[in-house]
């Protein structure tokens, strides 16, 4: 089963995604913040990345500078 890190501030477009997600067989962790989604990512590796751009404090273009400097080869979809 593919593990997905979706990342997004809003709680409805969450909800969405992970009633979408897990239907379809996929495990979801979600993350509120760019902040969060680093933390998850010294722990989990998940398969692919949905991540909106668009987040107080840490957003997803500053979430996407961190990333890629930590050279992991996990596909990122933006959203």
């Amino acid at each position: 089963m593919s593990l997905i890190l979706h990342v997004e501030d809003e709680s409805s477009v969450r909800l969405l995604y992970k009633e979408v997600f897990e239907e379809l067989g996929y495990r979801i962790i979600q993350a509120t913040s760019g902040e969060e989604a680093l933390k998850i990512l010294r722990s989990n590796r998940p398969d692919l990345i949905i991540l909106d751009l668009k987040m107080p404090g840490i957003g997803g273009r500053g979430f996407l500078d961190k990333f890629q400097r930590m050279k992991l080869k996990i596909p990122v979809v933006i959203s």
